[in-house]
């Protein structure tokens, strides 16, 4: 559960990201025509983006709980914000039973680099650091809230209880106490599914409309 958790925090903070107005980063996304999609299968062939993050671009995931269970949360990518002269964009909680972990996990603010890398951004803090790069390579690291996150595969293959997938984006997520899990991203879709140690699937990607 404790990784479920941080997965979460994970999908809306991914979700936050867009175009800042500082030097070295801009204001551009992928327009309907590159990214627009409602199948949570497949992603717009012409989309260039691990995560796609247009105004009103909504998802929902699906979490197994007990045998032949389930529970779910939506969220929505909103308005713009500034902040100190610089313009996010933010996501927010619309539906579903994970609240709580929205409220505890999530972060709202981010921004896009011109070179596609996605940045998070901490507000109390002035501070930014990567979520994503755009263009990854096999073993490469980066340091995420105390989290080394490391690029394990860009073609994996998944399939969950509604899709079948093949090249993943596949991320391990090890945290400060050596405990990992693993994050899969689809080209034009997100986060698709999470998995953990032993590779079973703890959450999957339900339903999306992408602009």
């Amino acid at each position: 559960m404790k990784h479920l958790l941080k997965f979460i925090f994970s999908i809306i903070a991914f979700i936050s990201l867009n175009g800042c107005s500082n030097d070295n980063s801009n204001n551009s996304n992928p327009n309907s025509s590159d990214c627009a999609t409602t199948d949570p299968c497949r992603g717009a062939s012409g989309c260039n983006y691990w995560y796609p993050t247009e105004l009103s671009d909504e998802w929902k995931w699906i979490v197994p709980t007990l045998p032949g269970q389930t529970t779910d949360f939506r969220v929505r990518i909103g308005q713009d914000t500034v902040i100190n002269g610089n313009t996010y964009i933010t996501s927010s909680f619309v539906g579903g039973t994970f609240l709580t972990f929205f409220n505890d996990f999530c972060w709202i603010y981010g921004f896009r680099m011109t070179n596609g890398d996605l940045h998070e951004y901490d507000p109390d803090t002035n501070s930014s650091w990567l979520y994503l790069p755009n263009n990854p390579v096999v073993n490469q690291s980066w340091t995420r809230q105390g989290e080394e996150w490391k690029v394990v595969s860009l073609n994996y293959s998944l399939t969950t209880p509604i899709c079948s997938y093949n090249n993943l984006l596949k991320v391990k997520v090890t945290d400060s106490n050596g405990d990992y899990d693993y994050v899969c991203f689809g080209k034009g879709l997100g986060i698709v599914a999470q998995q953990d140690q032993s590779q079973n699937i703890t959450m999957y990607l339900g339903e999306v409309t992408i602009h």
